[in-house]
């Protein structure tokens, strides 16, 4: 079982032509919602490719939470253990996507800062099932350290992907299984710039926070795994003409971790995990966008 802790927010998309640079004032071409946040996302990405996912996080007791929850439901996410709260509403990201499908993300939290220690250890027995937990920063760090704690208790292997970055904490790195960053992350991370770093930094990285594995994504170079002790492997991206880049990251999380969670080995999983984000860009939308197992696994033939 893939247990993801995390937000689930509903996404506001407003495109326009190009992205507000600061002090600019720029007019929408067009406003949407659909459902998301970082932890929904890669939940349903990994529950579209097939894997066995249930979901810890908050809603509100709000019309936006009845989607968001009926949406995950829909791709196959046990929701079951979703708390629903009266106190706050459902969270919202307001999403700005540019003709050349760019896009900058600003979110409320609400409702996911309800998603307390406490709650995550009412639930402790997930985590004794799990075989995998997948963790990002859109709720407290206090309750995404947490998660790792029980996590560690029962063996299960720690996905960590810190984004937003503005939100990360060092502490978060200790006995991470797997950290999957993208190039803005990976500088923050190791502190040098994206096109200096080597391999022996990333392995100086994993060795001082106990880090099994680093999986680096690059856009359309592809993406680049990091295993302690191993020689770096570079695997390549779907060629795809993208519209919405919205949710890349989190279909290729959500469908890598799927795959391993069925025993394939790297070039299997990564293969999978690059097609279904390369469909994922080619639709609007996030979710929604996301391709199906049966869809990737026709595309990879």
């Amino acid at each position: 079982m893939i247990l993801v802790v995390g937000s689930i927010n509903m996404d506001v998309n407003i495109r326009v032509k190009s992205l507000p640079k600061p002090g600019e004032t720029v007019l929408a071409k067009g406003i949407t919602q659909s459902p998301g946040g970082k932890g929904a996302n890669q939940a349903v990405a990994a529950a579209k490719a097939g894997g066995d996912v249930v979901m810890l996080g908050c809603v509100g007791a709000d019309e936006a939470g009845d989607a968001l929850l009926a949406s995950l439901d829909q791709f196959g996410v046990n929701t079951k253990y979703i708390m629903r709260t009266k106190d706050v509403p459902s969270s919202k990201a307001y999403i700005n996507i540019s003709d050349d499908s760019e896009n900058n993300i600003v979110v409320d939290s609400s409702a996911n800062w309800m998603v307390s220690p406490e709650y995550l250890l009412k639930h402790e027995e997930l985590f004794r099932q799990a075989e995998y937990c997948i963790l990002q920063l859109e709720i407290p760090s206090d309750s995404v350290y947490m998660a790792e704690q029980l996590s560690k208790k029962y063996g299960v292997k720690i996905v960590f992907n810190p984004s937003p970055i503005d939100s990360f904490e060092i502490r978060l790195l200790e006995n991470v299984d797997t950290l999957i960053v993208n190039q803005t992350e990976g500088e923050i991370l190791s502190q040098i710039p994206a096109d200096e770093i080597t391999d022996k930094d990333w392995q100086q990285l994993m060795e001082a926070h106990n880090i099994r594995s680093v999986v680096q994504t690059l856009g359309s170079r592809g993406s680049r795994l990091y295993v302690r002790d191993e020689e770096a492997v570079t695997f390549p991206a779907m060629k795809c003409e993208a519209i919405d880049t919205t949710g890349a990251g989190d279909t290729f999380l959500g469908a890598l971790i799927a795959m391993y969670a069925e025993g394939k080995d790297d070039r299997e999983a990564f293969r999978f995990a690059a097609a279904a984000s390369g469909i994922e860009v080619t639709r609007p939308g996030t979710q929604s966008a996301m391709p199906t197992r049966e869809e990737v696994l026709s595309k990879i033939k």
